[in-house]
């Protein structure tokens, strides 16, 4: 008597164990004995840990004619990580320069942590979750991935979400010069504070 299956079981679509051989009318009953990767009840394999181990043996029960039989050899069967749908980016929705937002995202699958990109964006920069105005004049989108892990291959990249930028506020100027001025002696406006790279202009 041996197992027949399955030969590969994907991670959240359980397989069927199937055996062949023995004699009478007995039934088949499967164990999946140490494995760390898979339980099976019944007919019913189901995968728990796709990087973990999965043996089925079977024996066959007795019947009015024939005694119980031996356990079968061991049968490997394969865990099959599943494929995970891609995540959405859902903030930061509006950062200000010289802030710094969050990057967040849901869906995907598993445990795997989520990677953010900015990718050709000239407005902004991503480090892990960390978003920064760059420019808040140019274009700010994010993307992301989720890892894989035990049981869930990596996702697909999410679509773009575009983050709103929004140029800060300066801070007051104070207008330095000059302190005198003479008919005969132009003088030169000066002034410091505000923000920025912006030239001063000045008003009488």
């Amino acid at each position: 008597m041996v197992v027949t299956g399955p030969v590969e079981v994907v991670f959240g679509t359980p397989g069927t164990a199937t055996a062949t051989g023995g004699n009478g009318t007995g039934a088949y009953v499967f164990s999946h004995g140490a494995s760390t990767g898979c339980t099976v009840a019944g007919t019913t394999v189901t995968l728990t840990d796709a990087e973990g181990t999965c043996v089925l043996t079977a024996l066959r029960l007795g019947d009015a004619t024939y005694e119980q039989s031996a356990a079968s050899a061991d049968f490997t069967v394969g865990g099959i990580k599943a494929n995970q749908l891609a995540p959405e980016v859902t903030g930061p929705v509006s950062l200000t320069y010289g802030t710094t937002g969050t990057a967040a995202a849901s869906g995907g699958s598993g445990t795997g942590a989520y990677v953010f990109s900015h990718g050709t964006s000239l407005g902004c920069t991503v480090s892990g979750t960390t978003v920064t105005v760059t420019n808040a004049s140019r274009t700010c989108a994010l993307t992301a991935v989720r890892l894989g892990d035990n049981n869930y291959n990596s996702s697909p990249a999410s679509g773009a979400f575009t983050v709103t930028l929004v140029k800060a506020s300066q801070a007051a100027v104070t207008v330095t010069g000059p302190s005198t001025v003479s008919t005969a002696t132009p003088g030169t406006a000066t002034a410091s504070g505000g923000s920025g790279t912006g030239a001063y202009v000045f008003s009488h």
